[in-house]
């Protein structure tokens, strides 16, 4: 099967389409806008499992409930176009590093027939974006998208998100703002890709401030009784308003060759 051609600046992700899934340090990056036809809305929320049904029909506010839809409906879509299997047969799991939980964390994979997951994935939204990022598997990946907002109330989120000298030193780049948000989706990201998600205080997550080979920073997350390294690579979407966006891997040796595609969903 052909990888998309390069670059990809947005792709048509249906049931009919077949892409090659990604291999090595190869990470895919797909996003979509929530603004898609109800009927699309419709047909993928019948793709989701039970579990995913039924915290999406316990969400109070449609928004959460769109955007939930979406991530994992794409989601779903994307694992068939790399296997031919059938959105029924993409099952998920949950699983939180912090204390071993298996009804709540970062969602996982689940083999089929006995054949290992055929690609490591996250997912992010915010605002009116949804990204799902998958990676080769057994890849430990994570991704964030923060809206760029102007006139943001830094205040509540810099108590639990950045250090007094991130803090500092984000004043002082030629847009504080932009700079903060790219810095929190770094974070996020690197969080997410541990498997610790919201569970740890982000102000343990170190990043690097400075790029290395292929546009990477250092990350490392620093939680009790462990210590975890990993790299970090900003991803440019052309959204219709602004967001920043990162996808962190750990314990590779490379950097994620990060390729982006809007996924058209119809």
């Amino acid at each position: 099967m052909p990888l998309p051609p390069s670059p990809p600046d947005a792709l048509a992700v249906s049931a009919a389409s077949s892409f090659a899934p990604p291999t090595g340090a190869q990470a895919q990056l797909w996003w979509t806008s929530t603004t898609v036809p109800a009927t699309v809305l419709a047909e993928l929320r019948g793709t989701l499992d039970p579990a995913t049904a039924g915290r999406v029909d316990g969400m109070v506010r449609e928004a959460d409930r769109r955007r939930t839809i979406l991530a994992h409906g794409l989601l779903r879509r994307l694992v068939c176009t790399f296997t031919g299997l059938a959105p029924a047969d993409v099952q998920l799991a949950r699983h939180c590093e912090s204390c071993d939980a298996n009804d709540h964390g970062k969602p996982y994979l689940v083999a089929v027939d006995g054949q290992p997951a055929p690609v490591a994935f996250n997912l992010a939204h915010s605002a009116d974006v949804v990204a799902v990022v998958v990676a080769a598997p057994g890849a430990r990946v994570g991704v964030d998208v923060e809206s760029v907002v102007e006139g943001f109330d830094w205040e509540p989120v810099r108590r639990h998100v950045f250090t007094d000298a991130e803090w500092g030193a984000s004043g002082a780049a030629a847009d504080p703002s932009a700079e903060r948000f790219a810095l929190w989706a770094r974070k996020e990201a690197s969080a997410k890709a541990t498997g610790d998600g919201l569970s740890i205080d982000l102000r343990h997550v170190s990043i690097s401030p400075f790029e290395g080979p292929g546009g990477a920073r250092t990350s490392r997350l620093t939680a009790p009784g462990a210590t975890t390294d990993l790299l970090v690579v900003d991803a440019a979407l052309p959204t219709a308003e602004p967001v920043s966006a990162a996808v962190a891997v750990v314990g590779q040796a490379e950097p994620p060759a990060l390729r982006v595609t809007q996924a058209l969903l119809d």
